[in-house]
């Protein structure tokens, strides 16, 4: 179990609000500090790095007096380079949840997004799913930028001791101004862990899903909102088995033309078997995966397209000739890589056929979102059986 709660600043004028979000946090075992203002929320965050506390999330609203939500935004990502919480983040880039009627102002809405594209928004009154989805969401896009930028720096993410450690491969860039990360300071292995294991605790897991849920199941999701979310909430493609991953990593192809799978998992354990790395590549939601044809039942050419996709990635890193670009992009050989398509949901009604046809692919899984959902909610129930880490 790790040591330190999660600890969330929330920020609104409102004495109930504040106090309705600390009670539904604390039920999830968020620890809250709470600010009426601007210049109050900027003492804790000054404070947290005098006394070397943690700070995970902001949540804040955006119409208050004594400033307003985009003021603070601003000046919290204009704090100063050195300002750092006691595992070595900067402050300026902690995660941010908008919390507000920006609903009835769609300008709000463009001018947070201005500030941080990556900040999630939600209208008052807003649901406990609401409340904790949207630190998941933020929380997740942190973990993914601050992973990105280890790897730029020459630095990879190693699952030892249970726990997430920072770790040096190859060469390093020189100096360490660090846009994420003070490396002067040691602390940051448990606080990563955290991070990387929010999506375990209970109540931010079934958020999560919920969320997911909806998606998969509305008509107006499209691909882009699929990928989003999956790369903020990778775990309901791998769980927790795995220590890195990349999003639409750019690869040179030797006729200098580039591809770009949607994901590639790199696991947790045996990561020296290049067999255990896979790669994932997502369609649509509502993308029909049977057609009739002949009267029989055959895969939809959106299947197909992705098929065709997913195998012209697996023959990519099957040729050695390839080998630097890919030792460069991902710091190892990737020679045998397990290739899967996530696309559709599965026929319930021809459920006997889907599953002959998919058997027939070969090295290519199929797999549709309905299983992928269905396949989370196993494990979070898994979890809570075996007790979940940070339970006391």
């Amino acid at each position: 179990m790790l040591s330190d709660p999660f600890r969330a600043l929330v920020v609104d004028d409102s004495k109930t609000i504040r106090r309705t979000v600390k009670s539904i946090l604390g039920k999830g075992g968020v620890d809250c500090i709470l600010a009426s203002n601007n210049s109050d929320a900027l003492d804790i965050i000054y404070n947290t790095h005098d006394y070397k506390r943690d700070l995970d999330v902001i949540l804040t609203d955006i119409n208050r007096p004594g400033g307003s939500g985009f003021e603070f935004i601003s000046q919290v990502r204009g704090l100063d380079f050195g300002l750092v919480q006691a595992a070595g983040l900067r402050l300026r880039k902690t995660p941010i949840v908008v919390i507000s009627s920006c609903g009835d102002y769609p300008e709000y809405i463009d001018r947070v997004l201005a500030a941080d594209g990556d900040i999630p928004i939600y209208s008052k009154p807003f649901t406990k799913n609401e409340l904790f989805a949207g630190i998941g969401s933020s929380v997740g896009m942190f973990r993914f930028n601050l992973m990105k930028n280890f790897r730029n720096m020459g630095y990879a993410i190693i699952f030892e001791g249970g726990l997430f450690k920072v770790k040096a491969v190859g060469q390093l860039k020189s100096g360490t101004n660090n846009e994420y990360f003070d490396f002067s300071i040691s602390e940051l292995s448990e606080h990563y862990s955290k991070l990387m294991l929010l999506p375990e605790i209970p109540v931010f897991a079934q958020s999560a899903i919920t969320l997911f849920e909806e998606m998969i199941n509305s008509k107006d999701t499209k691909e882009k909102d699929l990928h989003e979310f999956l790369k903020g909430h990778p775990e309901f493609l791998y769980g927790s088995n795995y220590e890195e991953y990349w999003s639409e990593p750019i690869l040179q192809l030797s006729d200098r033309s580039t591809m770009r799978p949607d994901f590639v998992f790199r696991p947790r354990r045996k990561s020296h078997f290049s067999y255990d790395w896979s790669i994932v590549e997502i369609k649509r939601a509502d993308s029909p995966v049977l057609v009739d044809h002949r009267k029989q039942k055959i895969f939809s050419h959106h299947v197909y397209r992705a098929i065709e996709q997913a195998k012209y990635y697996k023959r990519f890193f099957l040729d050695s000739l390839n080998n630097k670009t890919i030792t460069s992009s991902f710091g190892s050989k990737l020679s045998n890589p397990n290739v899967m398509v996530l696309i559709g949901k599965s026929p319930e009604r021809h459920r006997e056929e889907f599953c002959f046809l998919r058997s027939q692919l070969g090295d290519v899984h199929l797999t549709t979102y309905d299983e992928v959902l269905e396949f989370r909610k196993l494990d979070i129930e898994y979890d809570d059986l075996r007790g979940n880490r940070f339970r006391s």
